[in-house]
Order: structure tokens, then sequence, then C-alpha cells
């Protein structure tokens, strides 16, 4: 990590995104908005940044008006510059006589908005651009032609400092979640054209421990994760329609402030009001330099080792009331452990093992301190073991860049007597 200065920042900006919330301070999502305001008036951000699905549906706009009202309590006098996009829940309504033009018209009426599309605001000498995506969470080649007149702008105004752009979706193939059709090709296209823009998208709720929630190539891309229930885009057995098991323990806002020589970033769960890795605050040198990148995937791949199971640990297998659960240790891992693959082989006709299924689940590396593991514990389904059969079950620890630990084993052969319950279609979030 490169040595800044100890300068002052020039400019402090608070991240919050993903609320989903309701009108009233009791809602979930607005009981951690406002934790995630408490959290942030200390630090006493110019900028305060929404990067869209505020509101659960945005034809309840008072869910809008109370946000307002919450910056105006939270930060009396000094109430930061809102800098907001809407997300497709603002633009989703339970009455669907209301057209998108009306609730993007609302929307911006209830921020306190201009009512541009996109929308450029220099605040303390910083170019913040705003884009709202079309109702089929798309960005127009006309909306992206405008979005790249309001980027020449800013870089002819001040070609020296970041440009910052609120998208609620990311650019593809860069944050966390950007990997599916959540990433949007049109915005990498663009940004790759300015170096100095640092893209900021929400969407995806992806936590904030996963190391790849900031990306750098062409330019800088952040995903600013949720304060409502987190969320993963690979495909795993425990996780339901992309939600992780305890996902209401994913709350999480950020702070970013920016001096002359860099940009550091903070990560924060408002439920403890801890920070999340303190020891490896985001950090990277302005003017940003693309040809050497502090979080390029690759390089950070590079450096990343495999987790370990620590020594003396077992695998055991537990018949609970029809099913069956791996229990092992937890493994360990100087960043994190994102998921476990669990395999069983069998042997085929020559004696040899042959892998008859393969099943992946989440870790628990999202939840709060306090209610992470050492044991793990996972329901496997009901194809993957057969009665009477000599199988080799085998856990391999996978972290985020992609390494692999060497495998817990274990042989045994299954009980006739276990019979097993079907789980339609897999296991339930917090199994």
């Amino acid at each position: 990590m490169k040595k800044f200065s100890d300068s002052k920042p020039l400019i402090k900006i608070g991240i919050v995104s993903d609320s989903q919330c309701y009108d009233v301070r009791a809602d979930w999502g607005m009981s951690n908005l406002i934790k995630a305001l408490k959290l942030l008036a200390p630090r006493q951000p110019e900028v305060m940044i929404m990067p869209g699905d505020l509101a659960d549906l945005g034809d309840f706009p008072g869910a809008f008006t109370l946000y307002k009202e919450l910056c105006r309590e939270y930060f009396p006098g000094q109430e930061p510059v809102q800098i907001a996009c809407a997300g497709n829940h603002d633009l989703w309504p339970a009455d669907k006589s209301i057209s998108r033009e009306a609730l993007f018209k609302r929307f911006c009426e209830k921020m306190e908005l201009p009512p541009d599309n996109p929308c450029r605001t220099v605040v303390k000498g910083y170019d913040f651009i705003t884009v709202t995506e079309n109702i089929n969470c798309n960005y127009t080649p006309e909306l992206i032609d405008a979005l790249a007149l309001e980027l020449k702008a800013a870089a002819e105004r001040d070609s020296g400092k970041p440009i910052f752009v609120v998208s609620h979706f990311p650019p593809q193939d860069t944050v966390s979640g950007s990997w599916n059709d959540a990433g949007k090709e049109a915005l990498r296209e663009l940004f790759s054209k300015y170096p100095q823009v640092i893209s900021l998208s929400g969407h995806t709720h992806y936590p904030l421990e996963d190391e790849r929630c900031i990306w750098q190539g062409g330019f800088t891309a952040i995903t600013t994760s949720t304060l409502s229930y987190g969320c993963i885009s690979e495909n795993l057995f425990n996780v339901c329609n992309g939600i992780v098991p305890f996902a209401r323990e994913v709350v999480q806002a950020l702070y970013m402030e920016v001096f002359a020589d860099h940009v550091e970033i903070h990560r924060y769960n408002v439920e403890d009001f801890c920070e999340i890795k303190p020891d490896k605050v985001w950090s990277f040198a302005l003017p940003y330099d693309p040809g050497d990148p502090e979080y390029s995937p690759e390089k950070r791949a590079v450096k990343r080792s495999a987790p370990v199971f620590p020594a003396g640990s077992s695998l055991v297998l537990r018949y609970d009331y029809g099913f069956v659960y791996a229990v092992f240790d937890a493994a360990e891992h100087d960043d994190l452990v994102q998921y476990y693959r669990i395999e069983a082989a069998r042997k085929d006709a020559n004696g040899v093992y042959q892998t008859v299924k393969s099943v992946d689940y989440v870790s628990d590396f999202y939840r709060l301190k306090s209610n992470q593991a050492k044991r793990m514990f996972f329901k496997l389904p009901a194809d993957m073991l057969a009665p009477g059969e000599l199988h080799k079950i085998s856990v391999y620890a996978i972290e985020s860049f992609g390494k692999i630990s060497a495998p817990l084993t274990i042989e045994r052969v299954v009980p006739f007597s276990w019979r097993f319950r079907e789980i339609d279609p897999k296991a339930m979030p917090q199994e």
C-alpha cells in the first residue's frame, strides 16, 4: 500500500444504499437508514450519496420525504448536499396506473433534486453525476450519449480531479455482483474512456466484507451494499433467490474521504456500529493511474493464499430426522472463506472414486462477528448419498478470488436405515 500525505480531506462523503424502506421510522430499512445517519453524523459529510432503492415501492413517496427530514435532523445546520439516482424499486409502483415518468418526477421533487437525467452537480470543486435507468433496467443509447456529454463537461471543467458517477446498476464485470445481467456493458464501455471516474452503484446488495466490492481497471468501481438484506450473485445451495442466510445482518454503509493525493473508503455495519476490516481501509492514489491499479482483480488474485483447515480438523456426517448434515471446523484464511464445496464420490467398476455430486454453500463471512461459527453445519441434498453404498465425502474451503484449500475427507458406508427427505428445490436460506 502506498504512503499518502496526512493532510485534511478536501471533501467528505457518506454513502447509503438499497434501504428499500417505507415511510415510518420503525420500518426495517428506515430504522437501518437512521442507524447509518447516526454513524455518519459525527463525521460531518458534506455530500450524501444514495445510489437508488431508497424506497421499496416508488408510489410510497413518504419514504423520500422522511429521508430528507432525517438528514436535516441528524445534520442540523449542515445538511449534506444530496446526490441520488432512482433505482428499480423507486420506480416500481403498486398502482400500475402511475407512469414511470411521473414516479421519477415525484422522486426528484420529494428528494429536492433537479429533474434531470443524467444530472451533474459540482460540490466543493468535485463533479457528481447521477444517471437513472429506464423502465427495463437498462441505459438506452440516448441516455448513454447524454451521460457522455456530462462526463466530457466534467473532465473539461477540471481534468485533475475524480468524477463521481452514481448509478443504481453497476458497470458490467467489475465489482461483486456485476457479472450477470445486473452489470451494464454500456456503462463500462463509457467509463473506460475516463480513468478519473469513480463509479458508485447499488442493486447487488453484496456484503462489503468481500474485497471484490472495489474494482480498478480502466476506471474505479465500488458497490455500496445495502441497508435491507444481503445477497450474492453466485448460485449456491443455501442461497435462496440470491438472498443469503441471516441476510438481515448485512446492513452496511460507506464513508469516503477525498484528499489531494488519495481517496480513503471506510466500510461499516450499522447494526453494531463496527467498521468492517479497519486494518484494510480501501485507499488509492490520485490522480488514478489505470496502468498501476491498486485494486485490479488479477493483481490481487496472485497475492491471495488458499484457506486452510485448523490442525486436527475432522469431518463428520450427522443424520437427523431424514436429513444429513456435514459438520466440520471452519477453515481459516487471512481474509475470508467465501464458500465451501462438498463433494460426494463413489467407486466405479474399476474401484476408482468418481464424483457423483458437488454442492457449494456460502459461508457466514458476512455475518456479525459475534454470530460467526467455529463449526459449520450444512444440510446435504437428498440425492447426494445412496444408502448401503461406500462414499468418500470431501469438503473444500474457497476464498473470494478462487483459491481452494486442501480437503477434509472421510470414507463411510451410508447405513440402509438412513431415509432421506426431499428438499424442494433446495435448502432454505438459513439452513
